[in-house]
């Protein structure tokens, strides 16, 4: 992931997490809505853990920095985080991995009564 995580990256990664959860058949109404509450929660974790990364200074550089930029693009936020996190991309990967895993894990019992038959 040297680029960064752009909408249609997300919204395929989503997509791809619903597949393997046994999800890919729900209602097509259904499924925009549920897709957008998932790639939101997914936008969530990665700024959490990215925000997580950072020392007490670094911390402080971001709250500068979103101060100079208040709407950043995400290519600049990306650019802040990887001058200051070592392997970033690798920390982003398991993430990534991290919340496809739990998501499948926990979503299996809670969308069972909501499957299309």
């Amino acid at each position: 992931m040297s680029q960064a995580p752009n909408a249609t990256l997300i919204k395929q990664f989503v997509e791809e997490t619903i597949k393997l959860a046994g999800f890919g058949d729900l209602q097509p109404n259904f499924r925009v809505q549920y897709q957008n509450k998932i790639e939101m929660a997914l936008l969530k974790k990665i700024g959490v853990s990215l925000n997580n990364m950072l020392d007490d200074k670094q911390v402080v550089a971001l709250g500068q920095f979103m101060e100079k930029n208040p709407n950043p693009q995400p290519e600049e936020l990306l650019s802040f985080y990887r001058e200051r996190i070592v392997d970033l991309d690798e920390k982003l990967k398991n993430v990534l991995r991290d919340f496809q895993l739990d998501f499948i894990k926990n979503s299996a019992s809670a969308l069972q009564g909501l499957k299309v038959a």
